[in-house]
């Protein structure tokens, strides 16, 4: 059950989809009753680009495809890395990552290479 404080904060909050197939959603939205990219106002997703804009009898959607991420107004770049690595990645982090990578197959080699050694006596 959704509490009173959710319902206020997200009374005026329409949904930003992000999906690799934007205009598959599009054609889906509008078979399901959606009015999209027909020119509907836009009374809360003003910065949507209308080929992206729909309109739903209880609320407005926008659909933006992965080349269109940085229009995004809802979800900054900071949220999507975090999301993306679950955490935030820099170049340590990444360092850190291959570093360990690395160590494993080092390891995992000389184990293998020891059992091989002690097979053949």
């Amino acid at each position: 059950m959704e509490d009173a404080s959710y319902e206020r904060e997200t009374e005026f909050a329409m949904p930003e989809l992000i999906t690799k197939y934007p205009d598959v959603v599009i054609q889906i939205l509008n078979g399901s009753g959606a009015r999209c990219a027909q020119g509907e106002p836009q009374q809360i997703l003003t910065a949507c680009p209308a080929e992206r804009f729909c309109a739903l009898p209880n609320g407005e959607l926008c659909v933006y495809g992965l080349d269109e991420v940085g229009g995004i107004t809802q979800i900054s770049g900071a949220d999507l890395q975090a999301v993306s690595w679950g955490m935030p990645a820099n170049n340590l982090t990444i360092a850190l990552i291959a570093l360990a990578l690395i160590a494993g197959l080092l390891l995992g080699a000389l184990i293998f290479r020891n059992k091989s050694k002690e097979r053949t006596k």
